[in-house]
């Protein structure tokens, strides 16, 4: 007993040196100047903060002040719309009042020739002239109401588009509103902000000279131990102060480590910071430039323009007088036309400069910005990889010190220790509960700043692909803009050959001239601009990609915090109900209910705080949920259209080779024919001609049927998909189900082995009962007991039953989804294979080609090779893993399913001779005393059945003197000796 004491005094010092207490305290001076520095700095941002609040806050009142001006304005334009519409309708009407008159005139003149008693024929002749007149009316009237409703019409549609401004002016006017009121929350809320702010800023940097002080204060220590060093003679005393020393250096370097550290990652942040801001200006002071050449150019466009517009009215101008005089003054006609082409010519280049330079500074502009953008992604991803290394360390740290509490506690509970040795482990442990509170801490504040920083890269990432997709649509709308303009001049170009007037041939044929230029150019422009842009339209659909991905991955974030805030509220509501049940308890004691109701307090407010961030993650993830669904429902939309324009392109492609064959078919009879050479030549030209179009439409058809297979595969894949998430839905209900069943089973064997030790009892009492009452009551008891054990019974029966349906339903859902599974993992192992057969191929050309378009292209598409292979391996070890589990759970379902054998509990000699065997073993294996082996053998025949009792101890008895005499426990074999008694 004293050796472990002496043992565990040694293991105490060894620990006791381990940490080094040191007093350190930041100097009064360095105190002040942080705060100095602090209140400057936030002061300045204050007002910096304050200036742009107050521009935003005038500019959004000019903007709300402008609304309402221009909702005003298209108010009383619509007001007098209204009128005039109504106006309209009402000469309309009238109209048609006239027109029914005049439809019953030819009525009114034959009653008027009865009643004058005229003939027959003078009637007939009255009405016919009245049927004339009435007809002349009511064709002018048709037509004024014609041009009256079509007046109706245009007011109709000047009416709709006041009201479709007006509905937008409203809707910015609301969308303003809503900015000012957020604007004025902001305002109010700044100062708070900024105070927190400050106070981390001070905490932050606080810790640092903290950090500096306790270097200080250790090199001033190791100092001293040297001194005291130099004057002490005695041994041990000399190796505790070297022991000291050793830890404060370990410890000095530590820190100095950490302090360095903070250095050179204050520096790099400072240096990152300087190169954003650098980019920044540069791109500011290119901006202003730009404008201004930009506005110079316009000019030049604008007095192009009027130089081209001067040349069309005097062109207009010979064209109107020709049209008089009958006689066109050829020679003046062609020195404007060619001067306008020469015009024309100048204002296309001016154009093309125009658009050229604004290419140029779109793209430097969008250089810059992906520059700024990059930089700061790179810093927010520099940053989090700190900080989790940071809080690596600390959790290191952490587990460390832990165990080592761990070990001090247990250390504690030992008996025998001196008061002294116990002091020493609760400073010790004192100390090392300090420094994981530090360490723990760090960890929140790393978790912090990291979410924070993976946000700010999310959103990065978003304004990234909101620059490509703004330039990507800019480039859709131009394009579509020239296309529809060169549709419209061929349409001219074909309504003036359609014409065939002699009269203004020459007319005619200026025109078609000018428009023919104009065709040109604007080919050539979209020639030029899909040349330059084409690679941006190749990227809309990985950007598609990725904002889809980010979707789903933000959506499922915000489902997993809503899971566990949701399991956060369920703890603390049980924490909470057991403080109330607890305050219950204590009414006698007012002490102690207010001390309860202190601790409640804590876990109300974390319960409000819970509730409250539930609120705010469930519109986060109902939101984050519909844009999702929007951009998965909208993909498959664009699939749906793509797969349809296939189709309809493969129609026609079929319908074109049709014609080509009926074609070839017909030229080939009138070949055979032919005698004439001449004929004979232009036919074989013909089929010639016919059979390379053929080929041609036969490639493009081979392309385009690839194309649809591959649409067909993402669409099977598509399908594939759902299956299996609809499998896995339905899959997990069931498993849920058998698991609670598993739970009733349980809680039903408890209840039953209650009643049935409750059995047990009355049985072992009923010989010993002789009085009738009691008697009476005893067999009462006994029949209530084996009633509600028999319900039990029945519930645990028609449990198990319900349990056996759920299973063979549960196994064949199970089979369609094991299967469903293999075929996803086969599809995805066939499309890795493809995809690292291509990457070679790829990867030569990259490095061989000596086309620099070619390499450039074998490089994007070596990139996006490479991330696909990624993906589908990830998703391949995804697949395999889900395999797995469900494997094991069909296992332990058909396991479930399979009859119970009934085991053997009958206790035979040998099974207590090996069990007293076992337990004899673990004695002479812990060096145990006889009296205590004897102990636990008697232990182990008290807990057998009564019949069984008396063999066992004999047993015992023979088992403890074989076990007595062998001191090797690799010597004693539990089967050896069993069947040396005689047992086995």
């Amino acid at each position: 007993m004293r050796s472990t004491v002496i043992l565990f005094t040694l293991v105490l010092l060894v620990l006791s040196s381990e940490v080094v207490k040191v007093t350190y305290e930041v100097s009064h001076k360095d105190r002040k100047e942080l705060e100095k520095k602090a209140e400057q700095r936030f002061a300045v941002e204050f007002l910096r903060i304050k200036k742009h609040q107050d521009h935003l806050k005038q500019h959004l009142k000019k903007k709300i002040s402008v609304f309402k001006a221009n909702k005003e304005t298209y108010q009383k334009v619509r007001d007098t719309t209204l009128n005039e519409k109504k106006e309209a309708t009402k000469v309309s009407l009238e109209y048609l009042e006239q027109i029914k008159a005049l439809d019953l005139e030819p009525a009114k003149v034959r009653l008027e020739a009865k009643k004058n008693n005229k003939t027959m024929a003078e009637a007939d002749q009255l009405v016919s002239d009245a049927v004339k007149k009435a007809i002349g009316e009511k064709l002018k009237l048709s037509n004024k109401q014609t041009k009256n409703n079509l007046k109706v019409e245009k007011i109709a549609k000047r009416l709709q588009h006041y009201e479709n401004k007006i509905n937008k002016e409203n809707r910015h006017l609301k969308r303003a509103e809503f900015k000012l009121t957020k604007l004025h929350a902001k305002i109010a809320s700044t100062k708070t902000d900024l105070d927190t702010k400050k106070k981390r800023y001070v905490a932050k940097r606080m810790r640092q000279l903290e950090r500096i002080a306790r270097v200080k204060a250790i090199k001033k220590m190791i100092k001293k131990i040297e001194k005291k060093l130099d004057n002490v003679e005695n041994e041990g005393e000399r190796k505790k102060l070297i022991n000291k020393q050793k830890v404060a250096k370990t410890m000095l370097v530590k820190i100095e480590a950490r302090v360095n550290i903070h250095k050179t990652r204050k520096a790099q942040k400072k240096a990152r910071w300087n190169s954003i801001t650098a980019t920044i200006k540069n791109m500011n002071r290119y901006i202003k430039g730009w404008k201004y050449d930009q506005k110079l150019r316009i000019l030049d466009v604008a007095k192009a323009t009027a130089q081209v517009n001067g040349l069309q009215k005097s062109i207009e101008t010979i064209i109107n007088q020709a049209k008089k005089t009958h006689k066109v003054d050829t020679v003046e006609l062609q020195k404007v036309v060619d001067k306008k082409s020469a015009a024309m010519n100048q204002l296309d280049k001016v154009r093309t400069e125009l658009e050229e330079f604004q290419e140029k500074g779109e793209k430097r502009i969008r250089v810059y910005q992906y520059s700024i953008l990059r930089q700061k992604m790179n810093d927010a991803k520099i940053r989090i990889s700190q900080h989790r290394l940071s809080k690596d360390a600390a959790k290191v740290t952490k587990k460390e010190y832990m165990t080592r509490i761990q070990k001090l506690n247990k250390l504690k509970r030992r008996m025998g220790l001196c008061p002294m040795n116990r002091l020493r482990i609760k400073r010790r442990l004192r100390v090392y509960k300090k420094e994981v509170k530090i360490a723990t801490g760090k960890i929140r504040r790393n978790n912090k700043k990291i979410l924070r920083l993976e946000n700010r890269l999310s959103s990065l990432e978003r304004r990234f692909r909101k620059i490509q997709k703004k330039r990507i649509a800019k480039i859709v709308i131009t394009m579509s803009r020239l296309k529809g303009k060169l549709n419209h001049l061929r349409q001219e170009i074909m309504a003036i050959r359609v014409r065939k007037q002699s009269g203004q041939k020459e007319i005619l044929l200026v025109k078609m001239r000018n428009l023919q230029i104009q065709e040109k150019q604007v080919k050539n422009t979209l020639k030029r601009y899909h040349g330059r842009n084409g690679h941006v339209l190749r990227k809309l659909e990985t950007i598609r990609k990725e904002e889809l991905a980010a979707a789903k991955k933000f959506y499922k974030d915000k489902k997993k915090m809503y899971k566990r805030v949701k399991v956060v509220i369920k703890r603390l509501t049980k924490k909470v109900e057991v403080f109330s049940s607890q305050v219950k308890e204590h009414n006698g004691s007012p002490f102690k209910q207010v001390k309860m109701m202190r601790k409640m307090k804590k876990y109300v407010n974390k319960l409000e705080k819970a509730k409250e961030l539930k609120k705010s993650l469930k519109i986060k993830k109902d939101t984050a949920r519909s844009k999702y669904e929007v951009l998965k429902t909208k993909a498959i939309n664009r699939l749906h259209t793509r797969r349809s324009q296939m189709y309809a392109e493969q129609t026609w492609k079929l319908s074109e080779l049709r014609q080509l064959a009926k074609s070839e078919k017909d030229t080939t009879t009138l070949i055979k024919k032919t005698t004439d050479f001449k004929t004979m030549k232009s036919l074989n030209k013909e089929l010639k001609y016919v059979r390379k179009d053929g080929k041609m439409i036969q490639l493009e058809l081979y392309k385009l049927v690839k194309k649809i297979s591959k649409v067909n595969q993402l669409f099977v894949r598509h399908s594939q998909y759902t299956a299996i998430r609809r499998a896995k839905v339905i899959f997990k209900k069931y498993n849920k189900k058998y698991l609670k069943f598993e739970l009733k089973k349980n809680q039903l064997k408890r209840k039953m082995a209650k009643y049935q030790d409750q059995l047990n009892e009355i049985f072992k009492k009923q010989p010993y009962v002789t009085q009738t009452l009691a008697k009476a009551a005893l067999n009462d008891r006994l029949r209530l007991v084996k009633t509600s054990l028999g319900d039990l019974q029945t519930d645990y029966a028609t449990a198990e039953k319900q349990q056996k349906r759920l299973i063979v339903r549960t196994l064949r859902l199970s089979k369609e989804y094991f299967n469903l599974l293999n075929v996803k993992l086969s599809d995805l192992k066939t499309r890795l294979g493809i995809k690292q057969q291509q990457r070679p191929v790829v990867s030569k050309k990259a490095l061989y080609t000596i086309n620099p378009d070619v390499q450039k292209r074998a490089i994007r598409n070596l990139k996006v090779i490479d991330s696909d292979i990624e993906d589908l391996d990830h998703s391949i070890d995804k697949t395999q893993k889900k395999i797995n589990k469900t494997a094991y759970v069909i296992n332990k379902l058909k396991a479930a399913l399979k009859p119970k054998g009934k085991k053997c509990m009958k206790q035979t000699d040998c099974k207590i001779c090996r069990k007293l065997g076992k337990v004899a073993k673990y004695g002479i294996t812990r060096h145990e005393s006889d009296s205590i082996i004897l102990n636990r053998l008697r232990g182990v025949c008290t807990r057998i059945a009564a019949d069984r009792q008396k063999e066992c101890y004999h047993q015992a008895m023979n088992m403890a003197m074989k076990a007595l005499h062998t001191f090797d426990p690799a010597k004693f074999e539990v089967t050896e000796v069993c069947t040396q008694l005689g047992k086995c």
